[in-house]
């Protein structure tokens, strides 16, 4: 652990990749801006911090810090991995987010931070170690403060899509189904529908496509069991007619429906042969 004191005027500090590989440093830097307004580049984001705001900053990842104002006093405190109380993954998500005194656990820390730095402050051989732990439990509640609102909307929006591609798995069988159809069905707008498939990098189309796709390999492969015409598993797997399905069976695999449950089955003959 290591807190400074910083009075200074306008500069900026840039912290490239080759930078970071030459020292190796690792765990976090916490800044508590006591007057004046800084800014903190990191990982595509941009903070900027008023008095009264603290800031984290990744160690060991490319940063960009930079002061604007004559006068400015910052409070940083480092806090190696051991200590840092956060997992990379954690820290990833917080890193250059302003933290003001609304979230809950902020203005505990920032006593502790203004504590640590006190110059009346006298450290035994144990009290250095004794505060690490104590701010790097502290920054950890804080960062769950943070976090909680944002997992807990991640969690509702990551239900809705479940719902949503049970739906269309429920209902692949129909051909006329639409999205503004999915949609109503779920009390939400299309374009509600199409965010929360663009999260996972994915549609409500491409994936109503994959899931008729493997229904219908489904029933291609139990074809010599059920007796189902290729026109039977096209019109259950929610396909307009059998050329249809034909077209798009082709388009992805390579081969026709019939010609791919034979090349499916050939493996499985040549092991009963053996």
């Amino acid at each position: 652990m290591r807190v400074s004191r910083i009075e200074t005027g306008p500069f900026v500090a840039e912290r490239p990749a080759s930078l970071i590989a030459e020292d190796a440093a690792d765990g976090v830097l916490v800044a508590l801006q006591l007057s004046g307004e800084s800014t903190l580049r990191q990982r595509g984001r941009e903070a900027t911090a008023r008095a009264g705001t603290v800031m984290i900053c990744e160690a060991g990842t490319p940063s960009r810090y930079e002061v604007r104002e004559s006068v400015q006093t910052i409070i940083t405190l480092y806090l190696a991995p051991a200590y840092s109380g956060l997992s990379g993954r954690l820290a990833a998500r917080v890193s250059a987010v302003p933290i003001d005194m609304t979230v809950p656990g902020q203005v505990a820390l920032q006593s502790l931070i203004s504590g640590i730095d006190s110059p009346e402050l006298t450290l035994g051989p144990d009290t250095g170690e004794s505060l690490a732990r104590a701010a790097s439990e502290l920054l950890a509640a804080v960062v769950r403060g943070i976090l909680a609102p944002h997992d807990q909307v991640r969690q509702r929006r990551s239900a809705q899509l479940s719902e949503l591609r049970l739906s269309l798995r429920e209902q692949l069988g129909d051909a006329e189904l639409t999205v503004d159809q999915l949609a109503a069905q779920h009390f939400l707008s299309v374009r509600q529908v199409h965010t929360l498939f663009s999260e996972e990098s994915d549609t409500p189309a491409a994936y109503l496509r994959r899931t008729r796709l493997a229904h219908a390999e489904r029933l291609l492969l139990l074809r010599e069991h059920s007796g189902m015409t290729v026109s039977a598993i096209s019109q259950a797997s929610g396909y307009s007619d059998s050329a249809a399905f034909i077209r798009a069976f082709t388009r992805e695999r390579g081969t026709s429906p019939a010609r791919w449950a034979e090349l499916r089955k050939e493996p499985a003959r040549e092991r009963s042969a053996q």
